[in-house]
């Protein structure tokens, strides 16, 4: 990582509900919640100034204070993750705002310290990164987002469809997939949050698009293929596995 000394909290979003994993969040692994272990995996790095938990929930906010970690309650109309990130960080005196989701239980250094050195780009409003496709199944799938970028590292266009369209091979070496994990300007995330849903965005029902659609800089960082964003059981038995 790059000597910057700019200040840099955490946040970490855990909603209760999820439609397709109940309580995904409190859910074990081994001897820790998934929650505890994504906070956890932050926490060791030592770079951040705050790590808090965002949530609307009393039992995940219980939960938080039980494993000695931070957290905060916010409103229950959130409708997404960034918009509870950025009501948890309007307070904070920081100057960059890391994003993590609460179930990326598999978060580590070789993930977010590139994230972080992002921050020395010109004009740095918004970075993300995107890791190698591993094959066509994901590649065609739906539910795993794709990325492009430039040779100056931003994001030039995500979408739920492959991107680029390989016209003349079935090859899948150049294709990147885009990880949820997000390092914000602190300003820039209050202002994208109060933008309207873009065309693009109601689209693909991705909202990063929005940011794009408006303007805003995305940079992107490849890290290793080794994140496994828990969605469903079958997510989750392969985390369990691996512990």
């Amino acid at each position: 990582m790059s000597s910057n000394p700019a200040k840099v909290s955490a946040i970490i979003p855990a909603r209760i509900q999820s439609t397709r994993l109940p309580e995904k969040v409190m859910k074990k692994i081994g001897s820790k919640s998934m929650l505890e272990h994504t906070y956890t995996n932050v926490a060791q790095l030592e770079l951040f100034e705050n790590i808090i938990v965002a949530t609307d929930s009393k039992k995940v906010f219980d939960h938080v204070h039980a494993f000695g970690g931070e957290a905060i309650m916010t409103s229950v109309d959130h409708i997404c993750g960034t918009d509870r990130v950025a009501e948890a960080a309007q307070e904070l005196s920081s100057d960059y705002i890391l994003n993590v989701q609460a179930d990326e239980p598999l978060i580590a250094a070789e993930h977010i310290l590139p994230l972080i050195d992002l921050i020395t780009q010109p004009k740095f409003q918004i970075g993300t990164i995107f890791s190698r496709v591993q094959d066509s199944f994901q590649f065609q799938n739906k539910n795993c987002v794709k990325v492009v970028c430039g040779k100056d590292s931003k994001c030039l266009y995500f979408s739920r469809s492959g991107i680029p369209c390989n016209r003349d091979t079935n090859s899948i070496d150049y294709f990147h997939r885009h990880q949820g994990v997000y390092l914000f300007e602190k300003h820039t995330l209050l202002e994208v949050v109060r933008l309207p849903k873009s065309r693009l965005e109601q689209i693909e029902r991705l909202e990063q698009l929005r940011w794009l659609e408006n303007g805003f800089t995305i940079y992107g960082a490849e890290v290793p293929n080794t994140l496994i964003s828990i969605d469903t059981a079958a997510d989750l038995d392969k985390v369990r596995q691996l512990f």
